[in-house]
């Protein structure tokens, strides 16, 4: 993984390059999201407490990501040092 920094007058931006989690995490989690409610009610291949499990799944993911941009939108030196520990850090979905 490579985390950039840059600094141009008060504008410090971060750029997590990551495209094994990061990058991909949103196809991947609109991808489960289709995939359980398509194996729910069109195929009828699983039952609604799993596409519920599933649900939740996907959306502790989603928090984990927030949290991070959260995070990284406000860096003090602690996050810029350990930016990099912290993305990898994600849960895969």
């Amino acid at each position: 993984m490579e985390v950039e920094v840059a600094r141009e007058g008060g504008v410090l931006t971060i750029t997590l390059n990551r495209p094994d989690k990061l990058n991909a995490f949103d196809d991947a989690m609109h991808a489960g999201f289709r995939d359980a409610c398509m194996a729910t009610r069109v195929r009828a291949t699983q039952r609604e407490q799993v596409m519920d499990e599933r649900m939740r799944c996907l959306h502790r993911r989603g928090a984990e990501l927030d949290a991070l941009l959260d995070v990284v939108a406000h860096p003090d030196d602690a996050v810029l040092t350990n930016a990099s520990s912290l993305a990898s850090n994600l849960t895969s979905v």
